[in-house]
């Protein structure tokens, strides 16, 4: 239930609890040296980018400045920022570095190639699932924003105006998945229409961030926020997102692929290849990787079958595991056990 409008809250604690621990980890290991001075760089251009990124490491928000446009043309030259701190790097000699600044510099440049590599692969025509999307990340990022002061209101407000072109541009995303042969499985999307109706009602998760409006506003400042807020939803946001409503269940979730598997999309073998090797660090192939998997079930099994024929258990397997979910032994009895 996190992914529904009731987990936004849980989300900000989250954030909250991560922002020190990351800002500790930044300011320990990358403001040092060269790779740090690249490090931050890199750092800073993503969080302008991706601004949940930038605010759940606890960046102001009004330092992150406007959202970046979210169509085609503003992907298509999404290469920009990647490429450049690996080129950067690779001037760097290795062999002149630390241990710790050189175990950073070849993690940085592995997920910085990887990250190129998989450039080829239309993962922005993905823009929506039940998962995420501008109905599960938006409500997120407003409740990790700042409140309680002028400037945090004005910011919100500020970010509920952008949902609009949001909305829009994820609607573009849509249609050329659509045209491409690029989405997800259908069944991955039947609960986001009633996501998006989610954020349409009066009491929309979209403005509950604007409760926090401090007594210091003054009476009037704080009813014309809340009005405002409110005109935005009326006006702009419930608009938007009843055309993508509209779209998801009309045509989009129609159309979406029935399969499941990633190979089904074009270039899905080589894409979730990718993926693998992005997820698991490693080089492996899929198929090795399900083989290894198989090969140490295989493995723990056994020996689980030879700690249970240690016992003298006179059962089965499956005689064993009900015997120990099921016996009061296993269990406590008290509560100081």
């Amino acid at each position: 239930e996190q992914h529904h409008t009731g987990g936004v809250e849980a989300d900000a604690c989250l954030a909250a609890r991560g922002r020190a621990v990351v800002a500790s980890f930044l300011d320990d290991h990358l403001r040092s040296g060269a790779v740090g001075k690249i490090g931050v760089g890199y750092a800073a251009q993503c969080f302008g980018q991706f601004h949940d990124m930038g605010l759940a490491c606890g960046i102001d928000a009004q330092m992150l400045g406007p959202d970046p446009d979210g169509d085609l043309g503003a992907i298509g030259g999404k290469g920009g920022v990647d490429r450049d701190p690996t080129l950067q790097t690779r001037h760097l000699h290795r062999s002149r570095l630390d241990d710790a600044d050189g175990l950073h510099h070849d993690l940085y440049l592995q997920a910085l190639e990887r990250e190129i590599e998989g450039q080829r692969f239309p993962g922005e025509l993905l823009p929506v699932d039940q998962m995420s999307g501008v109905q599960q990340d938006v409500p997120q990022l407003l409740a990790m924003m700042p409140k309680g002061t002028v400037e945090a209101c004005d910011d919100i407000l500020s970010r509920l105006r952008g949902i609009l072109p949001m909305v829009d541009q994820t609607l573009v995303l849509l249609k050329e998945g659509v045209r491409a042969g690029v989405t997800p499985p259908r069944i991955t999307l039947q609960d986001v229409p009633e996501q998006v109706e989610a954020l349409m009602v009066d009491d929309s998760a979209l403005l509950r961030p604007l409760r926090e409006r401090p007594e210091s506003l003054g009476e009037k400042r704080r009813e014309k926020i809340a009005s405002e807020a409110a005109k935005i939803l009326e006006t702009e946001i419930r608009p938007a997102l009843r055309r993508l409503h509209g779209y998801l269940v009309e045509t989009y979730i129609p159309v979406a692929r029935e399969a499941i598997g990633w190979s089904t999309l074009p270039d899905g073998a080589e894409w979730y290849a990718h993926a693998v090797k992005v997820h698991t660090t490693t080089d492996l192939t899929p198929r090795e990787i399900h083989e290894l998997g198989r090969t140490e079930v295989k493995r723990i099994r056994e020996e689980m079958e030879r700690v249970i024929a240690g016992t003298g258990f006179p059962g089965s397997f499956a005689a064993f595991l009900n015997f120990l979910n099921t016996d009061r032994r296993f269990y406590f009895d008290t509560g100081e056990k």
